[in-house]
């Protein structure tokens, strides 16, 4: 064994991270592209998953080992940064690896051109090759139908891919619909289809914008306008039939007055209950002469309180969830009553509401105060996104796939580092908070990788501290249509297909594999569905990953902790 494959073997367990990215990727493989088989696996609680879902698929398995553990955690941070390619991510690192082993290069050269790769810029220099070959589009609705379906595909079938894709365009598109104050900020809105900042509000909020209805048929699934609040223990509906409803939010709010009473005898004893009855009629006349007609409480109500309600012909809609009431807060702009003496203040805010439509698991209010986005002083529609689902446990999946499918298409932004000369954002962080950038995109089929595996050869022939690490990775993406052209219906020569495709680019013709098909197809302006920088934060955040990997023996030594496994097994 030489020097340098003794020095591997004791800085980093190179068998061991071989086994894991092969059985990763033997795993991956068959699930990868529009042409995936189903996996069945078997979870760590003994449940079964027949899934195609990569993240799925990784977040289900049991590990012990320290390197399976950076493997996965690794692809499953990027997955939750950027919403996709976590089959990508897992195939390309295994194809690296694979390269390194056969290299005989040094692990600590490696690991230091890792190091480098961020400090000098590659992305930016990488883009600058291919930018050419991007197009810039412009997200309206079919195209965002296009991009969510491209993202879907493969982990849902064909009919339930499109319906989903189109149910999120609508809910975007119905909530980016602006009532601007201003002709200018108007015209603002209505350049761009799409405003970045309501996708960061939609993303944050996804969770009390979508409410569930339990129902086998998935294509009811509908865009409400207004805000859902799950939730049924209301004490009564006549009083929500009006519109212009004025409603309160009461925060665990105790309704008596603050006395003391010293009790010696029966007489004080019933002094107290009049004085705690005095006090709730003081509350509730309070409330009427307010003419509140629906409050919105965190706590839940006896029976009895229900009945003073009902008395008093108040509506109440009791155990509402704090987060709702977050959201709802900044929505309506009303704060919670906490106290008494707040709800006899002249400064009381009352919200009111247009109406309210009772559903089966909650309330849809509907109002026109809508949420503000301070960056271009517009106030943007509220919509409630409902899906019907067969059971919770498969509405909580489609609910996932359409945020990740959302943080996806924050990646179309290409940040303004990139296209600038400023510095880029600290290392790890995935930034997509420049809105005023060009929105680009290339298609699929294997164009990017085709693309940037050329880039990065070109840079590997320059004198530079990361040439290694470019030749290795240029090598690396292109398993990506490989596999594409293996899971092929026609099961294409990927010798052949490369050979054609590279003459066309050598041309400046750019020619994308069918993914189904396997032939290679002309581009036309409906096929840029693909995140330029989505693919970038992949090979920064793999690179990232293969440098901890590498250096993980100066955190734990992994042949110690092998061989620890190894005698408990033997014990």
């Amino acid at each position: 064994m030489s020097a340098t494959c003794e020095e591997n073997e004791q800085l980093v367990g190179l068998k061991e991270l071989i086994r894991v990215c092969s059985t990763l990727k033997h795993l991956l493989k068959r699930s990868f592209g529009p042409c995936s088989t189903y996996t069945l696996i078997t979870t760590s609680s003994g449940r079964s998953l027949i899934t195609a879902d990569g993240y799925l698929i990784l977040s289900s398995l049991n590990y012990n080992h320290p390197v399976d553990k950076l493997i996965i955690q690794g692809a499953l941070r990027h997955h939750k940064g950027v919403g996709d390619g976590i089959k990508t991510f897992i195939l390309i690192l295994g194809e690296l690896v694979n390269i390194i082993s056969t290299s005989g290069c040094s692990m600590v050269a490696l690991a230091r051109q890792c190091t480098m790769y961020r400090s000098v810029d590659i992305q930016r220099r990488l883009l600058d090759e291919i930018l050419s070959h991007c197009s810039r589009i412009n997200l309206h609705k079919d195209k965002l139908t296009e991009i969510f379906k491209t993202s879907l595909t493969g982990k849902y079938n064909s009919c339930i891919s499109e319906l989903l894709s189109d149910l999120l365009s609508q809910f975007i598109i119905d909530s980016s619909s602006s009532s601007s104050s201003t002709p200018a900020a108007a015209a603002a809105a209505a350049a761009d289809h799409l405003n970045y900042p309501v996708i960061e509000f939609i993303i944050e909020y996804f969770d009390n914008l979508t409410a569930v209805s339990i129902d086998s048929d998935i294509s009811i699934s509908r865009v409400n306008p207004g805000l859902f609040i799950p939730g049924n223990k209301l004490t009564q509906f006549p009083s929500l039939l009006a519109t212009d409803i004025k409603f309160i939010i009461v925060d665990e709010c105790d309704k008596n007055e603050t006395a003391t009473i010293e009790i010696n005898n029966e007489s004080d004893i019933v002094e107290s209950l009049l004085w705690r009855q005095s006090a709730a009629d003081r509350w509730f006349k309070r409330i009427k002469d307010l003419g509140v007609d629906l409050i919105l409480i965190t706590s839940s109500l006896t029976q009895s309180q229900r009945s003073q309600y009902r008395r008093y012909e108040i509506s109440v809609l009791e155990s509402i969830d704090v987060d709702d009431l977050r959201l709802l807060q900044r929505l309506i702009r009303v704060l919670p009553v906490t106290s008494f003496t707040e709800l006899i203040s002249d400064d009381l805010n009352i919200g009111v509401i247009d109406s309210v439509k009772p559903m089966n698991h909650g309330l849809y209010f509907i109002f026109n105060n809508s949420f503000n986005i301070e960056e271009n002083k517009c106030n943007y529609s509220v919509h409630s996104l409902s899906i019907c689902a067969p059971d919770h446990c498969q509405y909580k999946t489609i609910c996932n796939s359409l945020r990740n499918c959302l943080k996806y298409l924050k990646t179309f932004k290409l940040p303004e580092y990139l296209i600038s000369n400023t510095d880029p954002p600290p290392s790890g962080a995935c930034s997509t908070t420049n809105y005023r950038a060009t929105t680009t995109a290339l298609p699929p089929g294997g164009v990017f990788e085709y693309l940037i595996s050329r880039s990065l050869r070109k840079l590997s022939r320059l004198p530079s501290d990361v040439s290694l690490l470019c030749r290795m990775l240029s090598d690396a993406v292109l398993i990506v249509p490989q596999i594409i052209c293996e899971n092929s219906y026609n099961n294409s020569s990927f010798i052949k297909l490369s050979q054609q495709i590279n003459e066309y680019l050598d041309v400046d013709c750019v020619k994308m594999i069918n993914c189904r098909t396997g032939n290679l197809n002309d581009v036309s302006e409906n096929d840029f569905t693909e995140s330029v920088y989505g693919k970038l934060l992949l090979l920064q955040n793999l690179v990232e990953l293969l440098r901890e990997i590498i250096l993980i023996d100066s955190i734990v030594p992994v042949k110690q902790i092998q061989n620890q496994h190894d005698e408990s097994e033997d014990d």
